[in-house]
């Protein structure tokens, strides 16, 4: 008799957020290997729902809920675009850290910011998901009233809010329940101010170690956030377990080519931690010292042309750089992927970032160039780029980032990409298996 899974995550096939890859692929893995999946996530448009519709021997049955946008974010989207209209920002003023913003904004809050900002923080209670909860618990209650039955709940997240659906649906059917966590489930640091309250962090927190305590299996996506897991909620490392993100697909066979031009590139969003800055200034020291030119540099951005507002753009040309770094903005899957190809180095932003380890790590690793990794050197992703050896990884130092440069440039990239049986440890099929034995594992006790 076949196992039944519902697993829930708010992005899936085929919504393009970078999310959606990690369930949709292990949707795709347990249906091979003779589970019946049920997904529960997120509707979208009209011709997704057709898509997904047609993707069911592939994926399973997709139930897609729909998600209210709430009576406050659109008018919260509103003051963020007009807030960020309002002058230049300083750049300076954006590598400020959210406490001492925060702690500043606390000191000069009066009473009509102080009872909007507690507004603000009940919208962005669980993610501002409340309605698509509500829904999706329904669909939950629907299943028990047919008869439905599960061997194994996973729920994936971010947005943590699907641990309240994982919660409900272990209590409704009785079954196994795996918690997925690609990032830490809270992370009050990076909030806005404006969204945040004690109460609001107190009835999170709350919940957040409900969920560790009535899971059966947490596995997470970085070897620190397993350690911090462990010892925040005195939880036995047995019962958390790290399964990677992996690449999709081969890897690109390895060539040994002649080297002429270092061609860089940086795929997806520029979120508030990820500076370039420290970057774009050292490609300006490597110009000045006559190691880079345009005939053996280039660099290119895909994705965002902007970094908490700055414009990236006039910041190149005032620095005189912009013969060197270009701005491609945003391709679709495809397109993006043909076009990394034809690049020798992967620029990969994770500052501030200890405890995950960014989903493009492995994507990079599908094509033959250097990954160039921008962390602490504390952080998993330094951790595992550096002893896995995976490419080079720097701290956000201007020096140390020319330093490296320097050396790819006058040695090639070449020395620094790894074989591709040591990336065939972290393709998504790979971990995929290693999930897969998890789940057997957990739900054979169950059986009769």
């Amino acid at each position: 008799m076949k196992k039944r899974v519902l697993l829930i995550s708010y992005h899936f096939y085929p919504d393009r957020a970078v999310g959606a890859k990690r369930t949709t692929q292990l949707a795709k893995a347990l249906v091979s290997n003779g589970w019946e999946v049920d997904v529960l996530t997120k509707k979208l448009g009209r011709d997704a729902e057709q898509d997904r519709l047609g993707s069911r021997k592939y994926y399973g049955r997709v139930f897609s809920v729909y998600q209210h946008p709430g009576f406050l974010s659109p008018l919260w989207r509103l003051y963020k675009r007009l807030k960020g209209t309002q002058g230049r920002p300083n750049l300076e003023a954006q590598t400020q850290s959210f406490e001492k913003v925060a702690e500043k904004r606390k000191n000069e809050e009066s009473l009509w910011k102080n009872l909007r900002r507690y507004i603000l923080s009940m919208q962005s209670l669980f993610d501002a998901n409340k309605s698509w909860i509500f829904l999706a618990i329904n669909y939950l209650l629907c299943f028990r009233v047919i008869g439905r039955k599960y061997d194994l709940i996973i729920s994936s997240s971010p947005p943590a809010s699907v641990h309240m659906v994982g919660l409900v649906a272990k209590l409704v059917f009785k079954s196994r329940w795996i918690i997925d966590l690609r990032d830490p489930i809270s992370q009050w640091l990076s909030v806005y101010p404006e969204c945040k309250t004690k109460l609001r962090v107190s009835v999170e927190d709350y919940f957040e170690k409900k969920y560790y305590e009535k899971s059966d299996l947490i596995v997470v996506t970085a070897p620190s956030l397993k350690d911090s897991i462990s010892h925040s909620f005195d939880m036995s490392k047995e019962e958390i377990s790290v399964i990677f993100n992996g690449y999709d697909g081969n890897p690109i066979p390895h060539q040994e080519k002649s080297f002429t031009e270092l061609s860089g590139m940086y795929a997806g969003t520029l979120y508030f931690n990820r500076s370039p800055i420290n970057f774009l200034l050292a490609v300006k020291k490597l110009k000045e010292d006559g190691v880079a030119s345009t005939q053996n540099f280039k660099f290119d951005f895909f994705g965002d042309d902007t970094w908490n507002g700055y414009d990236l753009r006039e910041f190149c040309i005032k620095n005189g750089i912009a013969d060197l770094v270009s701005f491609r903005g945003y391709s679709d899957s495809e397109k993006l992927e043909k076009e990394t190809e034809k690049y020798n180095l992967f620029l990969n932003l994770a500052q501030k970032q200890k405890m995950q380890i960014p989903a493009k790590t492995f994507d990079y690793l599908k094509f033959n160039g250097v990954q160039f990794v921008i962390s602490e050197p504390d952080s998993d992703l330094h951790g595992l780029v550096v002893d896995e050896k995976l490419g080079l990884s720097v701290n956000d130092n201007i020096q140390e980032i020319t330093t490296a440069l320097t050396k790819i440039v006058e040695n090639g990239p070449c020395n620094y990409i790894p074989p591709n049986d040591v990336k065939s440890n972290y393709s998504r099929e790979y971990q995929n298996r290693l999930y897969l034995n998890l789940a057997e594992n957990l739900v054979r006790p169950n059986e009769r």
